[in-house]
This record gives structure tokens, sequence and C-alpha cells, in this order.
């Protein structure tokens, strides 16, 4: 009867903080500091496992929109949830608003593409202070990411148009040209536009422009 007993006692011991992180290193992929981070509270490691049961959910429906698996994933919420969650909440962990379920939709957003690092920032902070769901602070807010479009396109022709200088650098082969090309699209969106499809659209029109003459690109003397 005694081990019986014994293995009963053993079962019913919540699992320690050192077990947990191990589980969060060993289960999910995270590193051993991220891990000791997200166990270090116990609501914390309870929110943290079922922001990731929410996401691997999600992650079945967008299977075919992102390249992100599972441990990308988890390490992409984890990053969010030390950096950028936990240092914006005041509340105690009953009186927080933002549900596992948002939290997990939040992330899948930004894994998509949809939203920016930038706009997620504000995202995170409306759902901090009222418990909305990040899709509709997204439309609400005008949010979501610039892909290319004829919108876009516009955009980074007028910046195109009002750089020259900056543009004869960049086909002169100063790759800090381009970084400014890009930062003056993404102020014109509000840091709306994606910036793999900003980068894409001034390279693809730069070229157009060159070989159809439309502009004169001019040595340095």
């Amino acid at each position: 009867y005694v081990p019986i007993l014994l293995s009963e006692i053993l079962q019913s011991i919540p699992e320690l903080p050192l077990q947990k992180k191990s589980r969060f290193h060993t289960q999910y992929g995270l590193s051993y500091s991220d891990a000791a981070l997200l166990t270090r509270d116990y609501h914390l490691a309870d929110y943290t496992e079922k922001v990731i049961s929410e996401l691997f959910e999600w992650a079945e429906s967008m299977a075919q929109e992102t390249d992100f698996d599972n441990t990308k994933l988890v390490k992409l919420a984890a990053n969010w949830l030390i950096n950028e969650f936990v240092p914006k909440i005041s509340q105690t962990w009953e009186e927080i608003l933002v549900t596992a379920e948002n939290f997990a939709e939040f992330i899948a957003l930004i894994a998509k593409g949809t939203i920016s690092a930038k706009a997620g920032q504000r995202i995170l902070s409306v759902m901090i202070e009222t418990g909305k769901d990040p899709s509709d602070i997204m439309q609400e807010e005008n949010l979501e990411q610039v892909e290319e479009s004829d919108e876009l396109t516009e955009v980074v022709k007028k910046v195109i148009d009002e750089n020259k200088k900056v543009v004869r650098d960049y086909v002169a082969g100063k790759e800090t040209a381009l970084k400014f090309l890009m930062g003056a699209v993404m102020r014109e969106t509000h840091g709306r536009a994606n910036p793999q499809a900003v980068e894409r659209l001034i390279k693809k029109l730069l070229t157009i422009l060159k070989k159809t003459s439309n502009i004169v690109i001019a040595k340095q003397e």
C-alpha cells in the first residue's frame, strides 16, 4: 500500500518551476533563458501555455500564408510576451483583459505580415487597455500593412521623383541610398507599408525608369 500511496502523492504535486522551465525548453523549443522568464510566475506560465495552444490552432488555418512552423510561432509569441506584453501590464492577472485567444490572434497577424511590428505595438497597447479583438483594432485604426498595390506604387514613384540625388547615389552602388528611399516610403505610409514590398517596388521602378529613360541618371562629378 505504501508504494501506491507515495505514487498518488507524487502525482498530486504541482509541476515545480524548474520542471516547467525544462519542459518549456524541450516541448516548445524555447531557449532556457526565455523558458525561465516565462515560468518565473505561475500565472504567466499558465497564460503562455494557453496562448501556445490557441496559436497552434491558428497555425493550421494559416499554413498556406506563412512559412512559420509551430516552433517559430512559439518563439515569436515568447518574444512579444517577454518584451512587450509583460512590461506594459499593470493589472493583476485576474484583471488582465487580453484573452489568450486574442493574444494568439495578434501573433498570427504579425506572423502573416498583416501588421508590422510598429503597428503591433500600438494594437497591443489598445488590447491591454480595452480587451478588444486585435483585428477590430487594426481595422478601426487602419493599421493593416500595405502590400504591393497601386496605392503603394504611387507613393514609391513620388519618393523617387522627390529624391533624384539619392536615386543617383543608389544607382552608383550606395546601399545606404536604398535604405533612405525605403525610410521615406515608410514615413509616407505612416509605417503601414510592408518593407519587403517597398524594397521590391523601389528596385523594380528604378529598373523600369532606367530602361525607358524617364529619368536621367547623371554620374556625379
